[in-house]
């Protein structure tokens, strides 16, 4: 999935372990990525209630009873009661009860000892899709490497990144690297040589030469 204006209030939105939606508020022209897997409502605030967000240019996010809101971008990810944010330069306020502080730079864990393993990786592929549709292929190229040599997100989302990494390369028309990936894509799965879910933009690149 790709791009959804902000959900309606009341409504959710339930992204599938192989989907992510950029979430746009019209009003104010502030975004989100949301990644695979991830659960959000709408009731002024997104809510995040599962899963993990991307939020930039001011976008206020919801989690586990508190607000974050920044101007610089920053990573939030809960599963039950516990969260992580992932501030990634200046600082996220966060705000709870009328209460707020400011979080800088860093990893900050709340709740349970809950490891967030995989956010990474699954931020690196859904910013690598959203980069695929701008067709800004060496950015999709760089995480969708990253998200497909990563152990800590499962098989499938690893096979389509490592799919589109060779795409990405083909479409920048760097066909050495393209052929190469493409030989280690087949290399490690076999079984997925004819899959159905390949697509790429009509014309972008081909295999003739």
């Amino acid at each position: 999935g790709g791009g959804v204006s902000r959900p309606h209030v009341g409504e959710a939105l339930e992204l599938g372990a192989q989907e992510y939606a950029t979430i746009i508020d019209p009003g104010t022209g502030a975004s989100c990525l949301a990644l695979p897997g991830s659960r959000l409502t709408a009731n002024g605030a997104l809510k995040l209630e599962r899963g993990s967000v991307e939020a930039r240019s001011g976008a206020p996010i919801s989690a586990a009873g508190k607000s974050y809101q920044s101007q610089a971008a920053f990573l939030i990810s809960v599963s039950g009661a516990s969260t992580q944010l992932d501030v990634y330069n200046g600082n996220v306020t966060q705000s709870e009860n009328g209460n707020s502080r400011a979080l800088d730079k860093g990893r900050h864990i709340e709740g349970s000892s809950h490891h967030f393993a995989g956010v990474e990786a699954q931020a690196a592929y859904a910013r690598g899709f959203e980069a695929w549709h701008a067709r800004n292929w060496s950015t999709a190229r760089m995480q969708l490497e990253i998200a497909s040599q990563s152990d800590k997100i499962g098989a499938p989302l690893r096979s389509i990144a490592h799919f589109y990494w060779f795409a990405a390369a083909g479409c920048e028309g760097d066909k050495a690297a393209a052929v190469d990936i493409g030989e280690s894509f087949l290399k490690r799965y076999p079984q997925d040589i004819h899959l159905d879910y390949i697509r790429y933009p009509g014309g972008a690149f081909d295999y003739s030469d």
